[in-house]
């Protein structure tokens, strides 16, 4: 048997004015190349390994990612990363199978769905009848071509990821016993109807999840993936689905994935983990009141995992509106106030103009007058999915409020960062996060969150949260 393997991942935000450039990838091939670990590649790597135990072939294309995710990729940059992988596939036929790493919410200027069009280009070489699995984030627009085009597909079970290497070793499996002519993977997918954060670490969706494993161990049922979905994003399919895999089974895949998916929209609405500025900041102050420091908000209304351009001021105007100004702020994307510092430089007092300046929900911009603590220039720090690039970066004082300013949007890094960049985090009573921070936070959902108020023209309806009950409507 011969495999072929290769990665493409992004998530796109239609809300975000910063497009996705060639300079925001990193490519690679296989788990042998590349200047930094990478967690996708890592799973090829982990393919490569199951196959060659069964003493199979493995031919590795290029696998590329651009985190943190911004805006719609540059129309031509996608297409040149398809043919790269396209040739790379054309070099290794025939094969007898195919897996993928991709994300499910890649979107380019001319497509709407970069996963479905680089599956369909792959299926059109290597014909009908060659198994082809996908693993997915959970945080997706699961499609109809994409579901055309592969034999089996699986998600990622967790809010954080937690769980990708137990995904591809269970896609691996499923392709194999495909091959091996052990099971015949049947796929369905309910639409229900719905957009939301949900998160399996808090009720209900605790609960959601563990039916969806209950039902897994049933016979003839291979997979079950809750589809969270992604909500920037002004398309047909942006919502949350459900998707059964069974062996040979179409009505049960159906009948499952209809009963499981109307349980998942009876929960819309109950993610209580997700708080409004107010109660958000009532809480961080109850939690100072009773001694607690370097106490974590993340500002999901700029995240930079959701292409947020992260130079928001929302939570930090609300904040100084309280008098919580014992804070260290990171990492705001402002890439000329850290040029003015860096032309400044360390010591020197200004008046600088921070943030709100890269789009509608960035709010408004901040005259503080500051004290530059720090100049650095090309600064790479270690992340969760490779290393991560700040570019240059300057730490500003206004107060006790420091700001950690950088040049390149960033994602996946905790308080030791701010250590390394000469903020100690626990001398300050609260962090203002812009990424999501594995333990111990309050989750903050701003204005800007409003669902509601988006953009999102593009999207199919009836859904929740623009129809109360979208079921009813059709």
């Amino acid at each position: 048997m011969k495999l072929f393997t290769a990665g493409l991942l992004t998530e796109s935000s239609d809300l975000t004015p910063i497009p996705t450039t060639e300079e925001a990838w990193l490519v690679v091939r296989g788990g042998g190349e590349g200047r930094s670990r990478m967690v996708f590649r890592d799973l090829l790597s982990l393919f490569r390994e199951m196959a060659e135990a069964k003493g199979w072939e493995v031919a590795e294309g290029r696998c590329a990612v651009a985190f943190p995710p911004g805006g719609r990729i540059v129309r031509s940059v996608y297409e040149n990363l398809r043919t790269m992988i396209l040739d790379d596939l054309q070099q290794a036929m025939p094969v007898d199978g195919v897996l993928l790493q991709l994300h499910g919410a890649a979107l380019a200027h001319g497509y709407d769905d970069c996963e479905g069009d680089l599956l369909e280009h792959i299926r059109n070489i290597t014909g009908p009848d060659i198994p082809i699995g996908v693993e997915l984030d959970p945080h997706c627009h699961l499609s109809e071509k994409m579901m055309n085009h592969a034999t089996a597909i699986i998600l990622y079970k967790t809010f954080l990821h937690t769980d990708m290497k137990e995904r591809a070793v269970e896609l691996f499996n499923i392709i194999a016993d495909t091959l091996e002519g052990r099971v015949n993977p049947v796929m369905a997918l309910f639409d229900c109807r719905m957009i939301e954060l949900f998160d399996e670490t808090y009720e209900p969706m605790k609960s959601i999840l563990e039916s969806v494993c209950a039902r897994e161990r049933e016979a003839d049922i291979l997979s079950i993936s809750p589809v969270l979905g992604a909500p920037l994003a002004s398309i047909a399919d942006m919502g949350s689905k459900m998707l059964v895999i069974t062996d040979n089974d179409l009505d049960l895949a159906r009948n499952t994935a209809e009963e499981l998916g109307m349980a998942f929209h009876e929960i819309r609405g109950q993610q209580s983990q997700y708080l409004d500025i107010d109660r958000a900041l009532d809480q961080a102050q109850e939690r100072a009141a009773k001694g607690e420091k370097a106490i974590k908000l993340v500002e999901y209304s700029d995240l930079a995992g959701s292409g947020f351009p992260t130079d928001g001021t929302e939570l930090l105007q609300a904040m100084f509106e309280r008098g919580m100004t014992n804070v260290a702020v990171g990492m705001m994307w402002d890439p000329l106030a850290v040029s003015i510092s860096h032309d400044a430089g360390q010591g020197a007092e200004l008046i600088l103009r921070i943030g709100g300046k890269a789009c509608r929900y960035s709010g408004t911009p901040m005259d503080l007058n500051v004290i530059v603590e720090g100049v650095h220039k090309e600064v790479v720090i270690a992340g969760g999915i490779g290393d991560m690039d700040l570019g240059d970066v300057a730490v500003v004082r206004s107060g006790d409020t420091s700001l950690i300013l950088v040049s390149k949007r960033v994602l996946r890094y905790g308080p030791e960062t701010f250590r390394e960049l000469g903020v100690e985090p626990d001398d300050k009573q609260y962090l203002l996060l812009k990424h999501i921070h594995e333990t111990d936070n309050i989750n903050v959902w701003g204005a800007s969150l409003d669902l509601k108020k988006w953009p999102t023209t593009g999207i199919t309806r009836p859904k929740w949260p623009w129809d109360e009950n979208p079921f009813d409507l059709v």
